[in-house]
């Protein structure tokens, strides 16, 4: 819940509902709806201040007294207004004539801190403009929000704000503000009031109970524990009532239940299932009877529905193995050092994936192969198992177990770093038959050139190849072997048109001058022209890897800019680096364009002519 202050313009309008109000009033029963909160404090106006209303609620509450004042005052009110400080971020909320206007600012201490220069400057002081200066913060909101309501009660809307004080000043010096209609408001308004409290009705207490839309826990905690403390006497001992408003919160509400209730096994065990599902603290054994504390059969069915009930057993049931057993999962930590020595009970923990068991492990414990491989199936980090049991068959079985949320490219690249060895053919194959997206995790030297050669023979593999890794693999392969089975599937994927039209128009513009016979582009010359793009894919690899690490620089430099101060952020045309690597593939590209293209261009028009597709003139061809 928030504080929020409630005024009136004219301020005599809120003057007159005072007197008929009390402080620690619930809004609930004001309102006759399902409101939370109260009315914290009540101030007549004086010498110093306004009439003013301060409420302990949630928003919905504050906007249904700001209209139940609205409706409770004169003909001669203007507006409500209603004031928030969050710390950070102040605002206000104005009702006139049923529209609710709100208004909201991140920059209270900027203008803050302005105000208090020109106050300085204006009292003859010699100010530092890079010094942040005091100022009273309750003063300077106040009179940000008190001027916002005012604006609207004198001429209903939020329209020229932005001339008046202090709105003026706050654009001039850098800030800014914001207005938003509020068009939920009413009819959230209308769907609390509908909602009559009527304890005897436990569907729609069911409805009332369970959290609200974004309703903050500590404010559906705090509405429910305000519901509970006007629980109608016969209503503590009603089980059908129980059954209807725990399951939407916890069980911690048989706290305002009567005994019989709280020695019902299938009532506590609900309020279990509730604590889960509502991700609640344990608090079934707070609540329960004292006789089902030692009732070794429910105690045994709850902590399989909560094992974190296990907390809050006594010593004697924390030492029955059984139970400990089935608690393990979640509170292996807190079980009795014998059992954290019990395989069966070390495995079952296991069985969770956190890495947290091989730290808990007594010393001296020695950890079994079944351990290892019962963590590595509940989806834990292979770098955390002991080193003897780390080999090609754990890292294979931990890929096949990585949690769906987890991040497997980096699961692998740290179990292939904790083997530290190098990737064998076989290895590297059977990792990316559990999924060749792995791939993408690959380090170009994991592998030599022919058994890189060997895997992309899986055009599959191919298509999952990373802009970078695909680029560098293109560039060692065509180095250090004759032929390989990368180029010509990559191309096809990756080559855009723009470059293919690019060689076939040049081509064109070569042959009106070499070509004396012949067409150069057939269903004869198909073949020659598809190795033609090979090698132009080749050609163009090393400026692509340029612009990818130009582009990489560059959005190093965004991203830490929009994050960063304006006087923390980087001008990316004058970082050296960014600046190195851009003139490098400006250059790559200048000497590829002018020398390695052409060059292709006339080799394909002599593959074609010595194949006898083409004639060239005879002076040309020398």
């Amino acid at each position: 819940m928030s504080i929020y202050v409630v005024t009136t313009h004219p301020t005599a309008a809120l003057e007159k509902i005072i007197p008929s109000l009390s402080e620690k009033t619930k809004l609930r029963v004001l309102l006759d709806g399902n409101f939370d909160g109260t009315i914290a404090s009540l101030y007549s106006a004086d010498e110093y201040e306004d009439a003013h209303i301060v409420l302990e609620c949630s928003e919905t509450s504050a906007f249904a007294f700001m209209d139940w004042v609205q409706s409770n005052t004169s003909k001669s009110l203007k507006s409500v207004g209603l004031q928030f400080d969050n710390g950070w971020n102040i605002g206000a909320v104005a009702l006139h004539k049923g529209q609710f206007t709100l208004m909201t600012t991140e920059d209270l201490s900027l203008l803050g801190n302005h105000m208090t220069r020109q106050q300085m400057i204006a009292d003859g002081e010699e100010i530092d403009p890079d010094e942040e200066y005091e100022f009273e913060w309750s003063d300077v909101r106040d009179e940000v929000q008190l001027s916002f309501i005012h604006h609207i009660a004198q001429t209903g809307t939020a329209e020229g704000l932005d001339k008046i004080e202090p709105f003026k000043t706050l654009k001039e010096i850098g800030g800014s503000f914001s207005i938003d209609i509020l068009e939920d408001a009413p009819s959230n308004i209308a769907t609390k009031l509908s909602q009559k409290i009527d304890f005897y009705n436990y569907e729609l207490m069911g409805e009332i109970f369970a959290q609200q839309g974004d309703e903050f826990w500590k404010d559906h905690r705090a509405r429910i524990r305000d519901l509970m403390e006007d629980l109608p006497e016969d209503l503590k001992s009603s089980k059908d009532f129980f059954k209807q408003i725990v399951p939407p919160v916890s069980s911690w509400l048989f706290e305002y239940a009567a005994e019989n209730v709280k020695a019902d096994k299938e009532m506590m065990l609900m309020g279990a299932k509730a604590d889960v599902t509502n991700n609640w603290g344990a608090s079934v054994l707070e609540n329960c009877s004292e006789i089902l504390k030692t009732d070794r059969a429910f105690i045994k069915d709850l902590i399989t529905i909560n094992p974190n009930e296990f907390y809050k057993l006594s010593d004697e049931m924390k030492n029955d193995r059984e139970l400990a057993l089935n608690a393990a999962d979640k509170v292996f930590a807190a079980l009795p050092d014998p059992f954290k020595s019990d395989e069966e009970i070390v495995i079952a923990y296991a069985r969770t994936g956190n890495w947290q068991v091989f730290n808990y492990l007594p010393e001296g414990f020695k950890v079994t192969e079944k351990i290892v491989y019962a963590y590595l199936e509940g989806g834990g980090d292979l770098v955390y198992i002991p080193e003897e049991f780390i080999n090609d068959e754990s890292l294979l079985f931990s890929l096949n177990h990585i949690k769906e949320d987890s991040d497997r490219g980096y699961a692998l690249r740290k179990a292939i770093e904790k083997t530290d060895k190098p990737v064998s053919l076989p290895l590297a194959q059977k990792i990316l038959e559990i999924d060749h997206k792995f791939v993408a995790e690959f380090e170009m030297d994991w592998l030599s050139a022919s058994d890189w050669n060997e895997l992309l023979a899986d055009e599959e593999i191919v298509h999952a190849l990373p802009f970078e890794l695909g680029r560098e693999l293109i560039i060692s392969l065509d180095k250090e072997l004759e032929k390989n089975n990368l180029i010509r599937p990559y191309r096809l994927k990756e080559m855009s048109e723009v470059k293919e039209k690019l060689i076939r128009d040049l081509i064109q513009n070569y042959s009106k001058v070499l070509v004396k016979d012949g067409v150069c582009f057939s269903e004869k010359t198909e073949p020659y022209f598809e190795q033609t793009l090979d090698q132009l894919m080749i050609l163009f690899a090393p400026i692509d890897l340029a612009n990818y690490k130009v582009g990489e620089r560059r959005g190093l430099i965004e991203a830490f800019n929009e994050y960063s101060d304006e006087h923390d952020k980087k001008d990316i045309e004058k970082d050296e680096q960014y600046l190195k690597l851009k003139e490098e593939a400006e250059q790559l590209s200048k000497n590829i364009f002018e020398d390695g293209v052409t060059a292709l261009c006339l080799k394909y028009l002599l593959d074609l002519s010595e194949a006898g597709l083409i004639q060239l003139n005879q002076k040309e061809n020398k």
